[in-house]
């Protein structure tokens, strides 16, 4: 009777299945059938097909029709620095949407595997109370969509509303008009969108992009939202099986108990493996696309709050905070996720297993050794994605980012090196037809005092660099020696690094490993050197150019320097001559330079801060090699950004001598019509050209004193960040190696049958204290 009302019930739990996997999947069901990438698990019909096709092509269309004139505009229209910023955030925005778009489109059979699990998962439910924690987990996961709907989508709407209502002044035929600007700047030269009816129509058609972009973002945080939670679900259900599982009289039908709760942990895993499989690449242009977007967001929210515009400030913030609670979903979930795994190793030890027989009692090991290993979804299986260790390997990660920083920028250097290779060697051919021109003894003498010089700094450039950089190569790791931890011997490398072919620990992997990063380590520092040589030797070689015209100059009047007996205006020409000569050859290394420098700037910038963090780390580790190392590594960037920004100064200083000398001549002393000549060169001399780094600076000693402070003020941001982050540090994480007395139990610890048990378990190996 007992057994009749049992399946009774479990009958009557099963009926409502449908209603309740459609009830855990609705949401995500909406949203993707919005955007033409649902997929059902039945055959779709011709019409079906044909409306996901057109929806697909609609959304395409609406996001491109966004994001291709606003690109254009940032690129090719505008030249105020903020305003090209703002339209590039814009942009990053529209192609994160983009990017998650076609990979929910191309892996809509991964995810119609997940829902299939879930709808499995529903059906196999036979106890209420096992419905009701699915349930529970499944209005979790519609509280977290809807949250992040109502901060996503309010955050969009309302920056466009408030763009779309504000006035900025724009000139039309010599008059000024004020204008409602769009939310997304358009090129122009696609569409004029000052007059109507243009403006209209671009507007409602960006709003329109905007909420299918939104829409994205909700459908990637809804798909995380409902696997995780429901596989949360799962391992809960899974942990009341098992305290359950004690209560049941019969030994059999305990056995049966844990067999069905082995797969259940089995079959859990695998769906989590399936959603690693699905969100990790989500994830990753999630993090890294809001990352980037909340520090322009932070600096458009002090801009306009500076300009007292509370209207735009406000739309800045919403935007923001909407990026950050999107990060704080999915990095939640994720530790939950773990939490989860690791609490099911600590039911199956806490539970009553000693009082089970002995075959039955080892069906616990395998499940208490596989809860041992934490579960934790990644980013594209490049970074782990949690809250409680969020800094937890954060001075590791910040340690690896300095060599692929310093890799990344003599990679690029190196690509603008192998572009710039005709301007360079037509250069070398004008320094070398300098020299046969050089008469004078004065001339070569100047020339020869300016290529010393050079050669100086490009030694003590080239010590510092690979000084520093041999020393990491080889010094640093090898002074480490072998790390010992349990049954592992770890060799440190240079850089460390994740083989997927081979264990580069093995010998003779390692030593392969080494000498081949020793190798690349000496062509990177060897590109830093060439970069920084080559600009050295043109700049010096112009500067002594430079100096020769203020010479041909100051003997333009009197001609004391001349071999040959020749007029004013002879001496005019060949001044003019060299002067065009000189401006032309800095122009051309202004075009070789002006990316390199642009690019080294900002590398040292950031390598700046990230070195001085490493001193610190070091000091507090004691370990004077490390120290050293990173303390060499300090100067020798430091020292790189001073020779770029001491050589501009020195330039610019050598054109303005230059302006100075054309203004000071006797041209009084010269005939009327030859003093005229000298108008021109006159004005020549008084805009000197400089080398500008990428456009955007020039290259000064004043700029390198704002460079410094900068750095300077990341690495402040960084250890104030590590000291905020510290409380969480200290949490340990990780599942302790011994459990305590209070999670044993004092009966179980004390009592000599549960000891006998266990050792009947564990083999003859176990032995009495």
């Amino acid at each position: 009777m007992d057994k009749l009302t049992d399946m009774s019930k479990r009958n009557e739990v099963n009926v409502t299945y449908v209603n309740d996997n459609e009830y855990s999947v609705r949401l995500i069901r909406w949203l993707l059938t919005s955007m033409g990438a649902w997929q059902s698990s039945m055959t779709k019909t011709s019409i079906e097909k044909l409306r996901s096709l057109i929806l697909i092509i609609l959304s395409f269309s609406l996001i491109c029709f966004t994001f291709v004139p606003c690109t254009l505009y940032a690129f090719l229209e505008e030249k105020n620095l903020q305003a090209r910023m703002e339209a590039l955030g814009q942009v990053s925005y529209w192609l994160m949407g983009v990017i998650k778009y076609s990979y929910i489109l191309f892996h809509r059979g991964n995810v119609r595997r997940c829902l299939d699990h879930i709808e499995r998962d529903w059906r196999t439910v036979e106890r209420s109370k096992d419905r009701d924690i699915m349930l529970a987990h499944a209005n979790s996961a519609h509280y977290f969509i809807l949250i992040c709907t109502s901060f996503t989508c309010s955050g969009v709407f309302i920056y466009n509303l408030v763009k779309g209502m504000s006035l900025v002044p724009v000139s039309i035929e010599n008059h000024t008009f004020y204008l409602h600007p769009l939310p997304c700047p358009c090129y122009s030269k696609i569409v004029d969108t000052r007059y109507n009816p243009a403006y209209e129509i671009i507007y409602g058609l960006q709003l329109f992009s905007g909420i299918i972009t939104s829409s994205i973002v909700v459908c990637a945080c809804s798909l995380a939202a409902v696997f995780i939670m429901h596989a949360c679900g799962q391992l809960t259900m899974m942990m009341a099986w098992m305290k359950d599982s004690f209560t049941i009289p019969s030994i059999e039908w305990t056995r049966y108990q844990l067999s069905d709760i082995v797969g259940l942990h089995v079959r859990t895993l695998s769906f989590i493996k399936y959603i690693e499989n699905v969100i990790n690449r989500i994830c990753l242009v999630e993090l890294l696309g809001c990352t980037l977007n909340m520090c322009l967001l932070g600096y458009f929210c002090i801009t306009e709050w500076e300009n007292n515009d509370t209207k735009n400030t406000m739309a800045y913030f919403l935007v923001f905070v909407s990026m950050m609670f999107n990060i704080f979903v999915f990095c939640f979930l994720s530790e939950k996720l773990s939490h989860q795994c690791l609490q099911v190793g600590d039911v199956a030890y806490a539970c009553d297993w000693h009082l089970l027989p002995n075959c039955t009692a080892r069906g616990f090991i395998l499940i208490i050794l596989r809860s041992n290993s934490v579960v934790r979804l990644t980013a594209g299986k490049f970074m782990q994605i949690s809250i409680v260790t969020f800094g937890d390997n954060a001075r590791i990660r910040l340690k690896i980012f300095g060599p692929i920083c310093t890799c990344s920028i003599n990679a690029t250097k190196y690509s603008i090196l192998m572009t710039r290779g005709k301007k360079i060697k037509e250069c070398m051919k004008h320094v070398r037809e300098d020299w046969k021109k050089v008469v004078l003894k004065k001339d070569y003498e100047s020339m020869m005092t300016h290529a010393k010089v050079g050669r100086t700094l490009v030694v003590m450039s080239a010590s510092f660099i690979y000084g520093a950089g041999m020393s990491y190569r080889t010094i640093l790791p090898l002074s480490k020696g072998k790390i010992i931890i349990g049954n592992l011997t770890i060799r440190p490398l240079a850089c460390p690094s994740y083989f997927a072919i081979f264990d580069e620990q093995k010998s003779p992997a390692y030593e392969l490993v080494f000498f081949g990063q020793f190798l690349a380590g000496f062509f990177v520092y060897s590109v830093a050197c060439g970069v920084c040589g080559l600009a050295t030797f043109l700049i010096m070689h112009a500067c002594g150019q430079l100096e020769i015209l203020m010479r041909m100059m100051r003997n333009i009047v009197d001609g004391k320097d001349d071999t040959d007996d020749t007029d004013p205006d002879t001496r005019i020409a060949e001044v003019i001559r060299h002067q065009i000569r000189s401006r032309n050859f800095i122009k051309k290394v202004e075009e070789i330079l002006q990316y390199m420098c642009m690019v080294e700037i900002l590398g040292c910038t950031s390598l700046v801060c990230l070195v001085l963090y490493y001193v610190i780390m070091e000091w507090e580790n004691s370990d004077t090699t490390g120290l050293i190392t990173y303390f060499i590594f300090l100067l020798s960037f430091a020292f790189n950004m001073f020779i770029f920004c001491y050589l501009g100064e020195l330039l610019s200083d050598q054109g303005i001598k230059v302006g100075i000398t054309s203004c000071t001549l006797d041209w009084n002393r010269l005939p009327t019509r030859s003093a005229r000549s000298l108008i021109l060169m006159i004005l020549a001399s008084n805009h000197p050209v400089k080398i500008v780094a990428g456009k955007l600076m020039d290259m000064s000693l004043t700029n390198f004193n704002n460079i410094i402070k900068t750095s300077v003020g990341y690495f402040n941001i960084l250890r104030s960040t590590e000291k905020f982050l510290s409380p969480f540090v200290e949490i340990d994480c990780q599942r302790p190696s011994k459990i305590s007395k209070s999670t044993r139990g004092d009966k179980f610890s004390k009592s000599p049958e549960s000891r006998k048990i266990f050792k009947s378990i564990r083999g003859d190996r176990f032995s009495d204290p």
